[in-house]
């Protein structure tokens, strides 16, 4: 790793293409995939094939895994199917997960050796027990009709409610996936919006048959008829607690928005009207007082929760349609995404903008949302990205988050502020931890991360010797190829055809899910023998 050499000639044996290779823990030997269907081991030091391939599969293998003990290996292939091989024997262990419908596109073990995750193409995750080799948990399974428009997470975190394309509202459990209760039905168009009520016990949404309509959350009953008096698509909805009581607020397509009573369903107040297109998104501010609205008009209003006056003049900046807006847990400052593919702060008291708009997304911002501590902002996108950025300086913290194959039309935040939840049109509903940025804020100047715990940057040892990791680390490769580090260490080379999936400023990424490092078993310096536990080749 220090020259950069070759260290062996290629490893010869596959009779196509390989997809994935693997090192053990103990750096012994090498494990290969390909998509001649066949698993094949080789002596890291010298090379050599170990045995005859492990064939089981019938299709290519896409991803390889090794268990922490370096006992078993762990196979994903384009036959939907997980295959566990035992290496001391050279042979399967007569072990197949089947559940996957889609590819096998990424298999990973969990430290402790006692579960297996895989990834498929059919959208979704599952976790294995390895010792039963039963399913852990089951995923979020897909709304039958396609797009899901909207998500909400109830107060407590355990439940995530989706809205979607095919007329129903679905209630999962947040941590298992697991449906909670049958799917709600009654409107007869999409979902286009759905909120959760303070106290968690209220579903409400709102949807293109024109109509809201009002949950039970823990029975999915409908708790009243639907309620009426849109003229069109209802595009968003939202609860605002009141000491009188619980207001539903909401906004549609009839460029109007309408107030109305949560237990009652009758109408409160006349419609707040002022907005000259469609009503894109609604909000209502943490103590109830005000509803922020934005609107295809390209602005933001702001009103008076309790009278529905329009309170000064609109917020303007955007240069298209308005689709989404939050509000900060402090109440001062209004966080908005739109069409013209930015996000923008502004300030709720002088109704200024705060700084140039936050670029970054290459399509519409569809949605927003705030972290509680006010730190952090989530959008997402019809880029099919979500971006997470740095509230104060607008700065994007890390990568952005990939995986949904469709336009990503709704993100919120967990009450707690560790997780985000995002629906995308690919029919999907995905959770990514949210703790990853909030810890990579440790940072104040570029370091080389391998993990979402800051401790693991790389800096120079006279810089970690005086406790200061904020050491700026050159991280664009150099002509050769070569990632330098610190004091001018050489630590990994990547191939021009690659920068795009593993590097991003100022991190080493992986982008795309194909690439995984693993340094637990990484030394550097004079300790490097320790690494191998045979003769090494002289380097």
């Amino acid at each position: 790793m220090d020259t950069g050499k070759t260290r062996s000639v290629p490893l010869i044996g596959h009779t196509a293409w390989v997809r994935c290779v693997a090192i053990s823990p103990d750096g012994n030997y090498i494990v290969s995939g390909s998509y001649d269907k066949s698993i094949r081991m080789w002596d890291a030091t010298t090379g050599k094939a170990l045995g005859v391939p492990f064939q089981g599969h019938t299709d290519g293998i896409n991803t390889i895994a090794i268990s922490p003990d370096g006992n078993s290996i762990v196979s994903g292939s384009h036959d939907f199917m997980i295959r566990i091989w035992d290496v001391r024997r050279r042979q399967a262990l007569g072990i197949l997960l089947q559940g996957h419908t889609g590819a096998v596109s990424c298999v990973a073990v969990s430290p402790d050796g006692h579960r297996i995750v895989s990834t498929s193409m059919d959208s979704t995750i599952r976790v294995w027990e390895a010792g039963t080799h039963e399913r852990f948990t089951t995923p979020f399974e897909m709304h039958s009709g396609g797009q899901i428009f909207s998500v909400a997470i109830s107060p407590d975190g355990t439940r995530i409610v989706s809205g979607s394309a095919d007329h129903m509202i679905r209630v999962w459990d947040a941590y298992t996936g697991k449906a909670l209760v049958a799917p709600l039905q009654g409107h007869t168009d999409a979902i286009l919006s759905v909120a959760i009520s303070p106290n968690g016990n209220i579903i409400v949404s709102g949807s293109e048959d024109k109509t809201i309509r009002v949950w039970d959350m823990m029975t999915g009953r409908a708790l009243s008829m639907p309620l009426q008096g849109h003229t069109n698509a209802v595009a968003a909805v939202a609860i605002s607690p009141l000491a009188d009581r619980t207001r539903i607020v909401s906004g549609s397509i009839d460029n109007i928005i309408r107030m109305r009573d949560a237990l009652t369903g009758a109408a409160l107040g006349m419609p707040l009207r002022g907005h000259s297109g469609a009503v894109r998104c609604v909000m209502v501010s943490l103590d109830g007082s005000l509803i922020i609205s934005g609107s295809s008009d390209k602005t933001i209003r702001v009103w008076n929760a309790k009278t529905g006056e329009a309170l000064g003049a609109p917020l303007q900046g955007h240069t298209d349609r308005v689709f989404a807006v939050a509000i900060s847990p402090d109440g001062k400052r209004i966080v908005s995404g739109s069409g013209d593919k930015t996000v923008r702060l502004w300030d709720l008291a002088t109704r200024e903008a705060l700084g140039t708009p936050f670029e970054g997304h290459t399509n519409q911002v569809r949605s927003v949302a705030i972290s509680p501590d006010g730190n952090l902002i989530v959008s997402g996108s019809e880029d099919k990205t979500i971006r997470v950025w740095n509230a104060m300086t607008g700065k994007p913290s890390g990568a952005p988050l990939q995986g949904h194959t469709g336009a990503v039309w709704s993100v919120v935040i967990s009450p707690d502020g560790k997780r985000i939840v995002s629906c995308s049109d690919d029919a999907t509903i995905r959770v990514w931890d949210l703790e990853f940025f909030t810890q990579s804020q440790f940072f104040e100047s570029p370091a080389i991360r391998f993990s979402s715990n800051p401790i693991h940057a790389l800096c120079s040892p006279s810089s970690f010797l005086k406790g200061d990791l904020r050491t700026p680390v050159p991280l664009v490769p150099n002509e050769e190829g070569w990632i330098v580090g610190p004091d001018g260490r050489l630590l990994l080379w990547v191939p021009a055809s690659l920068y795009p999936v593993v590097y991003v400023p100022n991190i080493l990424a992986t982008l795309n899910d194909v690439l995984e490092v693993d340094l637990s078993y990484f030394t550097h310096g004079e300790a490097w023998p320790k690494c191998r536990v045979h003769d090494s080749i002289p380097l």
